[in-house]
């Protein structure tokens, strides 16, 4: 037996509906009857020959489809979509002289079967497309040109530079935090609390930054095998000043600047406010730069061409947010900004340890985004990330 995620979970969008699988089995009945009787499954919708249709124990909607083995591939592949990308491709085949569809490939009439998702891309003359690119932005074009990017991996990153302690709005102290990222195989993590001009967060004054450090330097000896970095993640205000002094962020190992507030401003004052946080030569990264909240807060107007020139410019990095609240930036801006040759690191922004394995989320955006490891600062090593910043 065989079974996949398809849709929108196996292209890894940032919000999905139902969740929808595909199995082969060589006896359905007796498969979905074991199904039925899972103690995770509250209701029955639907239980027909080939699918059952479920509610799951937290109120998902759950499709399960057994496929024939011969006609797999070709069905992964239609049922993974985007319905864009389902398009391309048949007009594609339509170009040579062949019929696409979810059962396979016709030819002269005759249906040509594929129980792989390689066979059928390879029979269009392109290479097999990872799921999260399927989205008809250019990736059917490059598959042909055998120019796809080779997507960045979580295996790839080695630190994590957006993380909260309870000096600020955090629930742990610098060495839990730090084991725990160590577990995960981090070999180093920014300590990036939050600065005086965001009180709702605890924001830090510069006599406890002081008094932070000293905690630092001791978790960095408690804690063998990773290295700890004085972080901050300072406030971007309403006339793009920062709230601490730029004598205080020299001391810094890793500066990200963040607007919190006035995030409805017009597009032009916002636009400058990080203009001009980016020409700060202590500020490294901006973060979270949309302001968005997942169908919670629309993301601010920003002019994002002028943005990206800038970060590139500056030798600004920009932040992909793994909070699955934030996703920010997201995957459309992360393509166009890559475009321009930005810089990326892709963070937890966690505030508990168990937040540190948000990093899949933010990898997922990078992948749908077209990321490479070599877009992304944090998995150089720390020696070579550090001497990547300004």
């Amino acid at each position: 037996m065989r079974a996949d995620v398809v849709g929108s979970l196996r292209r890894q969008k940032e919000t999905i509906g139902d969740i929808d699988l595909v199995a082969t089995s060589t006896n359905p009945t007796e498969t979905f009857n074991f199904i039925a009787n899972l103690p995770f499954v509250k209701q029955i919708l639907a239980k027909g020959e080939t699918k059952i249709t479920f509610i799951h124990n937290s109120n998902t909607q759950i499709d399960i489809e057994i496929l024939p083995k011969e006609n797999y591939g070709s069905l992964l592949l239609y049922l993974t979509g985007s319905k864009d990308h389902n398009i391309a491709l048949r007009t594609l085949a339509e170009g040579k002289g062949l019929s696409l569809s979810e059962w396979g490939i016709k030819q002269d009439n005759r249906l040509i079967t594929c129980d792989t998702e390689s066979g059928v891309y390879k029979m269009l003359g392109m290479e097999w497309v990872p799921p999260e690119l399927r989205e008809n932005r250019g990736e059917v074009e490059a598959s042909l040109r055998g120019d796809l990017p080779n997507l960045v991996e979580e295996s790839e990153v080695r630190g994590d530079v957006h993380i909260h302690s309870n000096w600020s709005d955090g629930q742990a102290s610098i060495a839990e935090m730090a084991l725990a990222a160590k577990a995960l195989g981090r070999k180093y993590i920014a300590i990036s609390d939050h600065t005086v001009g965001l009180g709702i967060a605890n924001g830090l004054n510069e006599e406890e930054m002081q008094n932070r450090q000293t905690e630092i330097e001791e978790a960095n000896k408690a804690v063998r095998g990773i290295a700890i970095l004085s972080g901050l993640e300072v406030n971007i205000l309403s006339n793009g000043e920062l709230d601490i002094s730029d004598q205080v962020l020299a001391q810094i190992d890793v500066v990200t600047a963040s607007v919190h507030g006035a995030l409805r401003q017009s597009q032009e004052q916002i636009t400058e406010r990080f203009m001009k946080a980016m020409d700060n030569p202590n500020v490294d990264i901006i973060g979270h730069p949309s302001g968005r909240l997942i169908n919670e807060r629309p993301e601010s107007t920003i002019d994002w061409p002028s943005f990206f020139r800038k970060a590139v410019e500056t030798n600004t990095a920009i932040e992909i947010n793994s909070s699955p609240y934030r996703l920010d930036l997201k995957d459309t801006l992360v393509q166009q900004a890559r475009s321009y040759g930005v810089k990326f690191v892709i963070t937890t922004d966690a505030h508990t340890p168990h937040e540190l394995a948000y990093i899949k989320y933010g990898i997922n955006v990078a992948r749908r985004g077209w990321l490479e490891k070599s877009d992304v600062l944090n998995t150089l090593t720390l020696s070579e990330f550090l001497s990547s910043l300004k």
